[in-house]
């Protein structure tokens, strides 16, 4: 099944193969638009789906941004769909999970993700973020506190637990995490957090 979505003056499309994009997706992609303007040398949207993030990103500031995913059918959209936007030469799909360790290690990088972010295992790749619910932010934070200057934007919800990954930053050097916006619903608290290290 097929579908349209629009937010502001960008539209994707896609299907039962790509992840839809919903209010979780609109938190990041409206706060990329407003004040995601980046110094950084590289910009990111890992997990790119349906591609919306790395449009508004190129969309809004006119940067070139690397849309990462495991998925090719999610790539062939990210392409599509940034042809559609008029923004294709500024996104680049390039077919990975959370490693970035083919990008130098002298580069500054913003990245931006909406990645699976519910505490289950088992369950849907689109949605599945592991025991704690941060297991790819985790993953791609062990990859960078090291040995790069970072900004992370990204989604996470209230059911995950913050508490482990509280921990896990307070015992990282040079490493801070702020709560940026939330949507609220009556079950659930969607939550944009950015992770620096400068």
């Amino acid at each position: 099944m097929s579908f349209d979505f629009q937010y502001k003056d960008i539209r994707v499309t896609g299907d039962d193969k790509v992840y839809q994009p919903g209010e979780d997706t609109v938190l990041l992609l409206d706060w990329v638009l407003t004040y995601g303007h980046s110094s950084y040398d590289i910009d990111i949207d890992l997990g790119s789906g349906t591609g919306i993030i790395g449009i508004g990103n190129a969309h809004a500031n006119r940067r070139y941004t690397l849309a990462l995913d495991i998925s090719l059918d999610a790539l062939n959209y990210t392409v599509l769909n940034s042809r559609l936007n008029g923004v294709d030469g500024y996104i680049e799909p390039i077919l990975s999970n959370e490693d970035i360790s083919f990008l130098r290690e002298d580069l500054r990088l913003f990245i931006m993700s909406n990645p699976p972010y519910l505490p289950v295992t088992d369950e849907s790749p689109w949605w599945s973020g592991g025991k704690a619910g941060f297991d790819i932010i985790l993953n791609l934070l062990l990859k960078l506190i090291e040995k790069r200057q970072f900004k992370l934007l990204f989604v996470y919800s209230s059911y995950a637990n913050l508490n482990e990954f509280i921990e896990f930053i307070n015992m990282c050097k040079n490493i801070h995490f702020v709560v940026l916006d939330s949507i609220h619903f009556p079950m659930e608290t969607l939550y944009l957090g950015m992770v620096c290290k400068e």
